[in-house]
């Protein structure tokens, strides 16, 4: 281990952690994507493959909170 590059390591995960993205910017993301996701399936529903469509259900019903859950598990 002596001989080892730890710089070259420290650069690695230095690099790992700055590419992660945080709970908060996910869960942003999220509702953005779901917000757009009901936008588009009220509006512009043939931009959504059916199957999709089919498995989230009717987005009126949903708060976007609802609608986040339901976007992760389909």
């Amino acid at each position: 281990m002596e001989d080892y590059d730890w710089s070259s390591l420290r650069d690695q995960v230095r690099q790992i952690r700055e590419n992660t993205v945080t709970a908060r910017s996910r869960t942003t993301y999220q509702n953005s994507f779901c917000c757009f996701l009901a936008l588009a399936l009220k509006n512009k529903a043939h931009f959504i493959a059916p199957q999709f469509a089919g498995c989230v259900g009717d987005v009126v019903v949903y708060s976007p909170q609802q609608l986040r859950a339901r976007v992760q598990e389909v």
